[in-house]
């Protein structure tokens, strides 16, 4: 087994039952130990937790679906589709944004990805980026000023990528 000593100690996560924190943000109580397990215990207990997200998005596919649909309507009628999000939700979305063009032929620009903390939240955590509404507007309109809108000066389908569930998924 590795060494995780010096990785392990306070992680300043807010103990579970918090109703004001996000449940993302939370101590998750069956991996309090994953820092002191063999590693293959370590890797079968990330698995089971693993396990866990296809239920979590088979209750979100009504939701999804409506989603989907409004970026298809979106796109049909030449418009874009926009992503908001923060810190891994919105890096998987820059991640989903850039790997929609080679993967289904889509043109630059068609789906834009746009991170709280701007692309240096990339690489580096943006503490609190998540929580600056006007600073994700100004993102948004500086786009819009600076690459243009959809042909008819609509800007088409925004989506929230809130991964907490916390807000769901917003469309604008």
């Amino acid at each position: 087994m590795a060494d995780r000593s010096r990785l392990a100690g306070s992680t300043g996560m807010p103990a579970s039952g918090d109703p004001a924190v996000s449940p993302t943000e939370l101590r998750n109580d069956r991996t309090l130990d994953i820092d002191i397990l063999p590693t293959l215990a370590l890797l079968e207990r990330l698995n089971d937790e693993d396990a866990t997200v296809a239920g979590a998005v088979r209750r979100a596919l009504p939701e999804l679906a409506l989603v989907v649909d409004a970026a298809d309507r979106a796109l049909r009628a030449g418009g874009t589709v926009h992503y908001f999000g923060s810190g891994t939700s919105g890096r998987l979305a820059v991640l989903d944004a850039a790997e929609l063009g080679p993967t289904f032929g889509l043109q630059a620009g068609v789906v834009v990805a746009h991170l709280a903390g701007g692309q240096a939240a990339i690489t580096q955590a943006a503490e609190n980026a998540e929580d600056d509404q006007d600073n994700g507007e100004r993102q948004f309109i500086f786009h819009i000023l600076h690459r243009g809108a959809d042909g008819d000066g609509a800007v088409g389908k925004n989506v929230e990528v809130d991964r907490s569930g916390q807000r769901g998924l917003q469309l604008r």
